[in-house]
């Protein structure tokens, strides 16, 4: 009997044949991985081992079997402990110690007259680096002079008043005892009393004069030798001389307590003007003169700058005078240039930079003739982010290390000064701020450096070998061994690096293996197996 034939089409053999190979590689697979197979014996090439990532596809453990471990160099060793006190580290900059930095700027408008300084120029405290002349110098110079003659004529008139006061004082109550006129003539003959002497002692001459007429009527009165009506009359003269007498003795003693509140008064408005005058110039920036020093010394703010008040006429005629010492040495100096005013270094320290002056521009506030610094100290400046606030907060009462690629090699010291209490809203940081010495001069405002920070008390941290320690974008990591073929990718935070060691803050336990050699190639073979194995 014949079979009657099927036809096979091309898509038919090609399917069935594929079949074929996939259960043979299945089947292959199955015997060389199976636990019947046995570890291999041999490599299928050389320089190819086992090496997968662990079920998942997340990359954190990565297995390597120990011949692979031998071809890619991968050797591991135990993380020990040591002491640290370094906190973190970040960027920074050098910045001029602010106690030691200034803007040279007038604040007077005026003409330059001659510059002394210049650029790079070391210069000491005091010395000249530039002269001005300002017609608003000029103005509140005269005005202190003018004010200051006042204040001497106040004073001069003070002491006139008080002398008038007290003599009158004295004579009143002097007169209140009724003296012989000839005797109050005789102790107040040189002492001044005021404008009323003659009125008083006339007023009280009268009345003694009365008084004694009053009493030898009475007496012939009574003896009936005198009209009692011509009695009568001489008593009622000597009522009314006593009443005018009574009444110039308070009348004066008003007028002169009134005087002398007057020059008292005067002078304290005489001393305000002097005070203005001064203020004015050191709004200016104007160094105050030897008399204004001499006035806030005491001398001329006092109201009883001579002493006691001149009891006698020719003691206080002299006083007011002669004007004191201050302003007679104050007219001498009315030659030199009352306009001409200096601006001199407030401290030890280099110019930095120089506005383009000689002489003969004109100046004002707005112009910043001169920038110095004192550069034997420097501060350093660094930005903490957020995520580090907890480890600034032991660098309080710290120190910092840190280097410039200017200097390779060396490293600089410094005490930490203000460790931020403001977030920077846009960077979301915290200001610190060091102090250094810079006795020679190699650190300079505007130099990029790296910082590490540390704390006031140290502490014991993990340490492992620089070449353990790999970075991905902004992270850091190592493969810590955490079996014979089996390794764990793990995170960890650095403190700082001190030659080929790096510190360890989170991440890490001493007595745990990390990997020290091959790690760079353990990252490489890990990432390329994720690829294939469909992970990140």
């Amino acid at each position: 009997m014949r079979i009657p034939s099927i036809p096979i089409t091309r898509r038919q053999v090609a399917w069935g044949l594929g079949g074929l190979v996939m259960a043979v590689a299945i089947g292959a697979g199955v015997w060389y991985w199976g636990p019947w197979s046995g570890p291999p014996t041999e490599a299928p090439h050389p320089g190819v081992g086992r090496t997968n990532v662990e079920a998942g596809g997340s990359g954190r453990f990565v297995q390597v079997d120990r011949r692979r471990q031998e071809d890619l160099g991968i050797r591991s060793a135990e993380i020990v402990s040591g002491t640290m006190s370094a906190v973190l580290n970040a960027p920074g900059q050098v910045i001029p110690d602010e106690s030691r930095f200034a803007y040279i700027t007038p604040r007077a408008k005026g003409v330059i007259r001659e510059v002394r300084a210049q650029i790079g120029q070391f210069v000491h405290k005091g010395d000249l680096l530039v002269s001005i002349d300002s017609s608003e110098v000029a103005q509140a110079r005269l005005s202190l002079i003018d004010a200051l003659l006042r204040l001497e004529i106040a004073r001069a008139k003070l002491n006139w008043q008080e002398t008038i006061y007290h003599n009158a004082l004295d004579l009143i109550q002097k007169l209140r005892e009724r003296p012989d006129p000839e005797a109050i003539q005789r102790d107040f003959a040189d002492r001044p009393v005021g404008r009323t002497r003659e009125q008083l002692l006339t007023a009280y001459a009268n009345f003694h004069l009365s008084e004694i007429a009053s009493e030898r009527y009475e007496k012939l009165s009574r003896k009936e030798a005198v009209p009692i009506a011509l009695a009568q009359q001489k008593e009622a003269r000597h009522q009314v001389d006593k009443a005018t007498f009574q009444g110039l003795m308070d009348r004066m003693a008003f007028e002169v307590t009134l005087d002398y509140t007057r020059a008292r008064q005067a002078l304290r408005e005489a001393r305000t003007a002097v005070k203005v005058a001064r203020e004015t110039l050191r709004v200016f920036g104007v160094p105050i003169d030897a008399i204004a020093e001499q006035f806030e010394a005491g001398e001329l703010a006092d109201d009883h700058p001579s002493g006691e008040p001149k009891s006698t006429l020719r003691q206080a005629a002299e006083s007011a005078a002669h004007p004191s010492r201050d302003v007679s040495d104050l007219m001498k100096a009315e030659g030199d240039p009352v306009s001409t005013y200096e601006l001199r270094a407030p401290f030890d320290g280099v110019v930095l930079e120089r506005e383009r002056i000689v002489p003969g521009v004109i100046v004002d506030g707005t112009h910043r003739l001169f920038t110095m610094a004192g550069l034997e100290t420097v501060w350093v400046e660094a930005h903490v982010h957020e995520s580090d606030f907890d480890l600034l907060r032991r660098s309080r009462e710290g120190w910092v290390e840190f280097t410039s690629p200017a200097y390779p090699g060396e490293a600089f010291r410094g005490e930490v000064l203000y460790t931020g209490d403001m977030v920077d809203q846009k960077s979301r940081t915290i200001r610190l701020l060091a102090t250094a010495k810079n006795p020679d001069r190699k650190l300079k405002p505007g130099m990029f450096v790296t910082i590490e920070i540390h704390g006031k008390e140290a502490r014991e941290t993990p340490k492992i070998p620089r070449s353990a320690l790999l970075t991905d974008d902004d992270t850091h990591f190592v493969f810590v061994q955490v079996g014979p073929e089996r390794f764990e990718r793990r995170r960890v935070e650095v403190a700082g690096r001190s030659g080929d060691t790096v510190t360890v803050l989170r991440g890490l336990k001493p007595g745990e293996r990390v990997v020290v050699s091959g790690a760079f190639e353990l990252k490489a073979k890990a990432g390329a197996l994720k690829v294939e194995s469909g992970g990140e």
